[in-house]
């Protein structure tokens, strides 16, 4: 392995090797470019990108540097169960706290 290669990229326990500095490069960009999305756009379309952007990076970040894309399939059904239970419990309260009986 050269030194570019090995200050560029890393190996896991089982040998996978991650790019970090690209995955860390991506994660910056996105970071930039929700900032621009933010003072440039519509807020409510604003919104929506700024949260998709989020989603990817947290996707990178839990794919890559908690290495979950190389656990057990189970483990990712555990992980979307506890997405979609999370997904029903906030879109299930956003209605009472905003269109709820105290507004």
């Amino acid at each position: 392995m050269t030194q570019e290669s090995s200050t560029t990229t890393g190996h896991d326990a089982a040998g996978h090797e991650i790019p970090y500095v690209q995955i860390w490069a991506w994660l910056v960009f996105a970071l930039v470019a929700s900032f621009f999305i933010g003072e440039l756009t519509v807020p409510v379309l604003g919104i929506a990108m700024i949260f998709t952007i989020a989603t990817v990076k947290a996707y990178l970040v839990i794919a890559n540097f908690m290495h979950v894309k190389f656990e057990p399939k189970f483990v990712l059904l555990i992980l979307g169960a506890a997405a979609l239970s999370l997904y029903f419990f906030f879109f299930g309260l956003v209605p009472d706290t905003v269109y709820g009986p105290f507004k």
